[in-house]
Order: structure tokens, then sequence, then C-alpha cells
């Protein structure tokens, strides 16, 4: 929407990191002029919106798919979205019209300020229930609503992408040290492997470095610890957003590795 611009003969006055690298994002200057924007910014959306309103088309017929919460019914094994249901009119035995089955994905993407932080309609992250406490992380997650409590949101997600990078990095043989070289290593070895195409690794790649600006991991952090910044919705979104993919590639990974080891234990136990 714009560009700041901050100039400053002395630079301990500027809203960036000690190493002179990114944006320090819950600095007082930088809250102040985006406190200045927001209502600049708000207005340019709500402006866009009625200019250009979302296109509806209804066909008058029964509603083909309903989707339901998998929060609400943990018993099939993991934490994923529910299969999609069809339910076709009824018909007469002469004639039986197609159904069109809905898409995964829609073609638009989810909106950033929309009240929930997992959406079921588009989510591809499954997590075995076998694995007790990743499951638990992941379960709260999801029942979590990003307009009502976006610091939860910044705070649980942090914790999930922690748990996640911990136990698949052993896996996939990572040799970084830290969180963030190690979530660079697994996502270019996912890259490598095929799990998803290059945007998504450079992308990751963004938010694995040390000081990634606004959207690193990092960041969370300072997110979480910050006595006067708070992650707004739209952010939390857009973390969610960004980083389901990546999430849902670790734990396809995990899923194949565990499976793979409980067949050759199997195996070995049988001969």
């Amino acid at each position: 929407m714009c560009w700041v611009r901050f100039i400053s003969k002395e630079p301990n006055k500027l809203p960036w990191n000690t190493s002179k690298t990114a944006l320090r994002v819950d600095s007082s200057l930088f809250l102040t002029v985006r406190d200045r924007l927001k209502p600049i910014a708000d207005r340019y959306r709500a402006e866009i919106k009625n200019r250009y309103p979302s296109k509806t088309t209804s066909t008058g017929g029964p509603s083909l798919a309903t989707v339901k919460n998998p929060a609400q019914a943990t018993s099939a094994g993991t934490v994923t979205p529910s299969p999609t249901q069809v339910t076709a009119p009824s018909t007469t035995a002469s004639a039986k019209p197609k159904v069109k089955k809905p898409k995964l994905r829609p073609l638009e993407s989810l909106h950033r300020d929309r009240e929930i932080l997992v959406d079921w309609n588009v989510c591809t992250v499954s997590v075995p229930k076998a694995r007790k406490k990743e499951y638990a992380i992941f379960f709260e997650l999801c029942k979590l609503n990003s307009k009502d409590t976006p610091i939860v949101c910044a705070v649980m997600l942090r914790v999930f992408i922690e748990t996640t990078i911990k136990q698949i990095s052993p896996l996939i043989g990572g040799t970084g040290k830290n969180p963030g070289e190690k979530s660079l290593d697994v996502a270019q070895k996912l890259y490598q492997f095929g799990y998803y195409d290059h945007v998504v690794k450079d992308l990751i790649s963004k938010y694995s470095t040390t000081e990634g600006g606004l959207f690193s991991i990092n960041n969370i952090q300072s997110h979480v610890h910050s006595t006067r910044f708070h992650p707004s919705q739209p952010v939390v979104n857009t973390y969610w957003t960004e980083l389901e993919p990546f999430l849902s590639a670790c734990w396809k990974y995990i899923t194949e590795q565990d499976i793979n080891k409980k067949q050759n234990a199997t195996e070995l136990a049988g001969s």
C-alpha cells in the first residue's frame, strides 16, 4: 500500500536490530508510524471491497457440500480436515444428473481478515494421533480464533513450529544448530525430495533467517515477549497461510517415516 523510509543522523534512533539487518516491529517508532498508517490502510481496504465486491454465484439448488470441523471428531486418528461430503439432489431412475464435486482448495486465497486461524476447507496439515504431544498442540491450535486472541495464536503457532522442526530434523538428517538453521535445512531437503516447489522453499528460507523481518520465525518470539506490541488478526492469519504448506510437508514426511519404521519392525519380528 505504501513505502516508509526512515532517515536519521543518529542510527540508534532507527527501528532496526543490533546487527542492522532487519526492521524491529516492536520498536516505539515503528509502532507510532504503524498506528498513523492503519486508518489510511483500513479506508483503502474498505474502498477496494466496495469497488470490487466478491462475485458469488447461486444455482438455486441444494447444497452440494458440507465440511465438518475435524476438531470435533478426533476418532479418525489424525487432526485433519474431514472428507468432503457430497449430497446429490433426489432424482428418478431415468435421470441422474452429474454432481460436480467441490475442489479441496478454493480459487481465491484465504482472506487475511478471517476470524479463524485454521480454515479446514484448505488445511492439509495432518498430525498422527500416535504422536500424542504434537497431536495435542495442533488440536489446541486449531480451536483458536485469530480475531479474539491473536497473541495466543502467535504463541501456539510458534510452539507448533518448534516441535515440528524438533521432530523432523533428526529424521531428515538435519545438521543445523539453532532453530533458524534447522528450519532452513529441513525446508531445503523437503524441496530436494519433491514435497513442494521452490516458491515454498524460498518463503521458508525467508522465515528461517535469523533476522528476516516482519514474517521471520524469530519475530514471532518478539510478538510473544513484547510488552507493547501485539500481533494483529491479519498478521497471524498470514503466518498460518504462508507456513501451512511447509508444516503440511513436514508432517507428511514424519508420518511416512513412522509407517516405514513400523513396517520394518514388523518384518524383523516376522523373520
